[in-house]
């Protein structure tokens, strides 16, 4: 798992190679580490430190209950809603939180995995190797497949007849 020290350096040197930004990496932070990081807008929202910048465990444990949190309460009602453009900015949440678990099998299934129907098989990917539950229903289950969650789906967009 990586160190705050890792995170640090990501923050202050950016690998190229993963676009996932400080947004998440931040939270890891105490208040003073986070600052030189932070937007001006963020730390205008931050009145006290000690009260408002709720520095998050960096502890696998912790890190995975958050991430079935975001999956849960986030993503995939996303998905489920076929929110687009939220659905693939929630899958930077969930690479950054995954180079931080520094698990190599979940991070390369996940880059593996294809996007359509908006980022579902990722995510089930991810669901999976931590143990976080599905969610129910036909259709979200069918775009865990790649497939639209119900034949003629507008929403998922042309698939051919064959792939349904």
């Amino acid at each position: 798992m990586k160190t705050k020290a890792d995170i640090l350096a990501e923050l202050m040197h950016p690998n190229p190679d993963h676009d996932f930004g400080g947004r998440v990496l931040k939270n890891y932070l105490s208040w003073e580490e986070a600052q030189p990081f932070l937007t001006k807008e963020e730390i205008a929202k931050v009145w006290v430190p000690d009260v408002q910048w709720l520095q998050k465990p960096l502890t696998r444990e912790g890190i995975i209950a958050d991430l079935d949190y975001f999956l849960e309460e986030i993503a995939w009602p996303k998905v489920k809603g076929h929110r687009s453009i939220s659905a693939s900015l929630n899958l930077v949440t969930v690479s950054a939180v995954l180079w931080i678990l520094d698990d190599a099998a979940v991070c390369n299934a996940f880059e593996e995995a294809p996007y359509p129907m908006f980022g579902a098989p990722r995510l089930k990917v991810v669901s999976d190797a931590y143990g976080i539950d599905l969610p129910e229903g036909e259709g979200v289950q069918r775009q865990m497949l790649g497939k639209p969650c119900y034949r003629g789906c507008e929403n998922c967009g042309d698939i051919e007849e064959g792939d349904v």
